[in-house]
């Protein structure tokens, strides 16, 4: 694992790390193409493993760049970040910073086959965004979405708050 340089600013406890990805609304994938790289921005559900791992699950049309990606080289990277506020905003302009909480993780992709494993991840992708509302997904979600469960077997967080 990568050491971050300033370890000061790192969010390592996974309870905390689970608590910045509920917080950004939208994830960023990392994948790699024959074109070089492509970063796709995404609304996501997620669950926490273990106290290394996060599942992350997002859906998709049936064909497109980042499914070709992903058959190509399922290894992804998957960011969130927040904005909280600007540090310094009366000091010398040199000086001004931002308040900021994130995680960044590495592993892979999958594309979910077994039905079941597809409203796991479309019922966890749901309720984020629209809670209360994953007991109307229908029985079977059908062939015109595809649902990817990225698995970050690495994952860090980082925070910068504002000083009192």
């Amino acid at each position: 694992m990568y050491q971050l340089r300033r370890a000061d600013r790192a969010v390592t406890d996974m309870t905390e790390i689970a608590a910045i990805l509920g917080r950004c609304e939208i994830g960023h994938l990392g994948l790699a193409t024959p074109d070089g790289p492509y970063v796709v921005p995404l609304h996501f559900g997620f669950e926490v493993v273990d106290d290394t791992t996060v599942n992350i699950y997002f859906h998709c049309a049936p064909a497109g760049r980042k499914l070709d990606a992903i058959a190509a080289d399922p290894n992804v990277c998957f960011e969130v970040s927040s904005y909280l506020e600007l540090i310094g905003e009366n000091g010398p302009v040199c000086m001004l910073g931002a308040a900021y909480e994130s995680v960044i993780g590495f592993g892979t992709a999958s594309v979910l086959v077994a039905e079941a494993d597809r409203r796991h991840g479309t019922s966890l992708l749901v309720e984020r965004y629209a809670p209360g509302r994953a007991v109307e997904l229908p029985p079977q979600l059908g062939r015109g979405v595809q649902v990817v469960r990225v698995t970050l077997a690495e994952v860090t967080g980082k925070r910068r708050v504002a000083e009192a």
